[in-house]
């Protein structure tokens, strides 16, 4: 009876190991193909801002921000706007009327968003401010 209840014992550690290896490699797996996709489907990208026709910034995007931005349009807009902030002030909706303007350019095909701040829009003329 006690070597019945001691394979039992080993049996059930046994079975325990197993599913557990085969939980712990099912997910390792599954991880390397869904980084493996992102990358296929998001990697690549960059960020160019140029003046006319002098480059002044050609920054590669991460995976993991490549996907944010491409899944979510406000949050291009927010990137963008703080990849060009150093070098201009945008003075229009970057998405929207950029786009139209050539501000910016989408480049599917070569993953990259151009921004040509040669094509940016004159800023409003700001009010003094009275004093308080």
């Amino acid at each position: 009876m006690s070597s019945f209840i001691e394979n039992s014992i080993i049996a059930i550690t046994l079975n325990l190991i197993a599913s557990f290896l085969a939980v712990v490699f099912g997910l390792a797996f599954t991880r390397i193909v869904r980084n493996r996709l992102n990358e296929r489907k998001y990697g690549g990208w960059h960020v160019i801002i140029k003046e006319n026709d002098a480059i002044k910034v050609d920054r590669p995007i991460s995976v993991r921000k490549a996907k944010e931005i491409i899944e979510e349009p406000a949050d291009l807009s927010v990137f963008l706007k703080g990849i060009a902030s150093p070098y201009d002030t945008l003075n229009c909706d970057i998405i929207e009327e950029g786009e139209c303007l050539g501000l910016l350019i989408r480049d599917t095909v070569n993953r990259q968003f151009i921004v040509d701040l040669g094509k940016n829009p004159p800023g409003k003329q700001s009010r003094a401010r009275p004093p308080l």
